[in-house]
């Protein structure tokens, strides 16, 4: 009742596509009565006003067909074209609760990391999904878990099915020789080496370069450990990928940021040519896209 009183103040962006609730308590409707339909979100009922915290949720209800029941996304969902029309909510980093409210959602996904958004949201009556997007298995968990929440249970095994497949098909053939001891950087200062964040084999980044036929030269735990110059160079890989999605890089930025590694002039991947920067935006984003960036990784282990 009391979050039925919160959101009376809460200012309407569309009119037109006001909740059951909302229509209601216009109407007269006894305040008790309000906070039972509130309840109906549940398990059951197919959410109608998605916001997504995250630009793979976005893609994911897209993909399902579903991009008309999404009302919210993040300043960093780009994909598809339709998405960068609708209502921004923030960033990862930043998100606008008071946004997320004018909306009206049934429901928000969020990632793990947005545990304490989810709480809140949640305390305020709207139900929250939290979803990991860490590992292949998560992505494909997400799929099928997004479609029956939106109503559409069997597009969403039917989206997963097809993603499964795409990767299986453009994956190394198991028994493979072993590829080249690859280094996959995704992230550092510019202009420098230091903070060097790499990519370990249990993120969905790592799964997709053994996928591609490399090998990681990092075996730790850590998803995305920080390793010095030292360390590296201890490992000495072969090929180094760095990842700067959606930068827009020219040729000769991409070239500066190469070249940079020429302060490690005994490692294999400098010695031999095989620093590749890549800045596509999908190669960042745990979603239906991925095969896309499975496909870059192998033309750059060729």
């Amino acid at each position: 009742i009391v979050n039925e009183y919160k959101k009376e103040f809460v200012p309407h962006r569309q009119p037109a596509a006001r909740s059951a609730v909302s229509e209601r308590r216009r109407a007269g409707a006894p305040v008790v009565v309000l906070a039972l339909l509130a309840m109906t979100s549940g398990p059951w009922a197919s959410a109608r006003r998605v916001v997504c915290m995250a630009p793979a949720f976005t893609e994911i209800c897209f993909a399902l067909g579903q991009g008309r029941r999404v009302v919210g996304v993040t300043d960093f969902c780009e994909h598809p074209p339709e998405a960068r029309r609708l209502a921004s909510v923030g960033g990862f980093l930043n998100p606008n609760r008071e946004a997320i409210l004018r909306l009206e959602p049934d429901l928000v996904l969020v990632v793990p990391e947005e545990s304490e958004l989810a709480r809140q949201l949640t305390s305020l009556g709207i139900r929250t999904e939290v979803m990991p997007l860490y590992s292949l298995a998560d992505i494909a968990s997400a799929m099928g878990r997004i479609g029956a929440l939106l109503g559409v249970p069997e597009t969403g095994r039917k989206l997963e099915s097809r993603w499964r497949r795409e990767i299986r098909d453009l994956s190394v053939p198991e028994g493979a020789p072993p590829g080249p001891r690859t280094l996959l950087v995704v992230g550092r200062n510019a202009g420098e080496l230091s903070n060097i964040y790499v990519a370990g084999p249990g993120t969905f980044l790592g799964e997709l370069l053994r996928r591609a036929g490399g090998r990681n030269v990092y075996e730790g735990e850590i998803r995305y450990p920080s390793l010095s110059l030292e360390g590296i160079a201890r490992l000495d890989p072969e090929v180094i990928i760095e990842l700067y999605p959606g930068m827009g890089l020219t040729s000769g930025q991409k070239a500066k940021l190469a070249g940079d590694w020429r302060q490690l002039p005994d490692l294999s991947a400098q010695r031999d040519g095989r620093v590749y920067v890549l800045d596509d935006p999908l190669i960042a984003i745990p979603g239906p896209r991925v095969s896309g960036i499975l496909k870059k990784l192998r033309a750059c282990l060729k």
